[in-house]
């Protein structure tokens, strides 16, 4: 955990503000998400959003270390998703107003959606190989019945042996 006061020039503190640093569990949340196909940076805003209510942009950025635009692209994410709500606080100052971001859903319904997407693309996966399993019998079946060599049969016996052999190589 990080304090950060912000002071007025004349040293009185204006602002201060409590940043949470990742420890030991947020380090293999984060790497849980990324295992997941996350992007980092999208990854480590998740890990920082989930166990707080409201955090300016700034904020955001001292304690993830990411650059501005790094958290513009991790936001524009979160926002496609429908999981990001925002809004801004005018400065007493002058200057840009501060915006302001929290999860508008929870992390447990953001790890479903994850489970869920991993589900279809192991379900998908799987029907890809029974296709090529279906596909590779039906090759094989095709190719020992071209490449199967012409029996050349003198007698009547051995037609019969002959025929009843393949009936057999083929059920």
């Amino acid at each position: 955990m990080i304090m950060i006061f912000i002071k007025n020039a004349g040293g009185m503190i204006i602002r201060n503000v409590t940043i949470n640093v990742a420890d030991e569990k947020d380090l293999e949340f984060m790497q849980g998400l990324q295992n997941l196909g996350v992007n980092r940076n999208v990854a480590r805003l998740l890990t920082y959003l989930k166990d707080l209510k409201e955090r300016s942009s700034r904020d955001i950025e001292v304690a993830t270390g990411l650059r501005q635009p790094e958290v513009s692209i991790a936001m524009q994410t979160l926002r496609k998703r429908g999981w990001l709500t925002e809004h801004e606080i005018k400065n007493n100052g002058k200057g840009r107003p501060l915006r302001i971001y929290a999860l508008r859903v929870t992390i447990d319904e953001i790890i479903e959606h994850y489970e869920a997407e991993k589900a279809q693309e192991s379900a998908q996966t799987m029907m890809a190989i029974q296709r090529l399993k279906e596909n590779s019998c039906d090759l094989i079946f095709s190719a020992s019945t071209i490449f199967a060599p012409k029996p050349a049969a003198s007698s009547t016996a051995d037609r019969s042996f002959i025929r009843n052999s393949l009936s057999f190589a083929v059920s």
